[in-house]
């Protein structure tokens, strides 16, 4: 008896398959699309609080390096000269020789550079932060700060589901915390 040979089995999909793959795959971009566009801004606020963090620990480490006083000043001018003006709600940032002796400042950041629609607002606003966040040669404030408990600095943003606050004690640590959490979590402010 002979066997009959059938031709090769046939590959690929059927446009049905393929439509309904594509529709499922479109149902899932539609949902998670919301919950994606607030993990950006979430983590736009979260740049943003890093940025400064970073800014104020170069101007601590600064000051002891060059055993001089080292300032970290918020600003809404271009971070790129040493003699800017001070702003408590400035969104790009300057880190400097506090006499100005160098005309051009260790380091500057500009809000343009990925933290966009970022609200910075001090919110503990005393004497300490009048001009500048002041580090001295030991690293700690210059000026001490109205309370205990040290300047705050708040990282927000319209409709970010978090908000950072970085807090400089007068001795001079410096911590990032999040006051929206529960006194039991490790990262709170409490």
């Amino acid at each position: 008896m002979l066997r009959q040979v059938s031709g090769p089995a046939s590959r690929g999909f059927t446009l049905v398959e393929l439509t309904v793959v594509i529709s499922l795959l479109g149902i899932l971009f539609a949902i998670a699309a919301p919950s994606m566009s607030g993990y950006i801004i979430n983590q736009k606020v979260r740049t943003a609080a890093n940025s400064i963090q970073n800014g104020l620990q170069l101007a601590r480490t600064e000051a002891v390096k060059r055993n001089q006083s080292v300032g970290f000043v918020l600003t809404a001018a271009t971070p790129t000269t040493c003699s800017v003006t001070p702003s408590a709600t400035g969104t790009n940032w300057v880190v400097r020789v506090e006499d100005c002796s160098i005309t051009t400042p260790i380091q500057g950041k500009s809000k343009s550079e990925g933290t966009t629609n970022v609200t910075i607002s001090v919110t503990d606003n005393s004497t300490a932060f009048a001009n500048s966040i002041v580090f001295n040669g030991l690293g700690r404030l210059v000026t001490a700060p109205s309370t205990n408990n040290g300047i705050f600095i708040d990282v927000t943003s319209t409709n970010a589901t978090r908000a950072m606050r970085i807090i400089v004690t007068g001795l001079g640590q410096i911590r990032m915390c999040e006051p929206g959490l529960v006194s039991t979590n490790l990262q709170s402010c409490s």
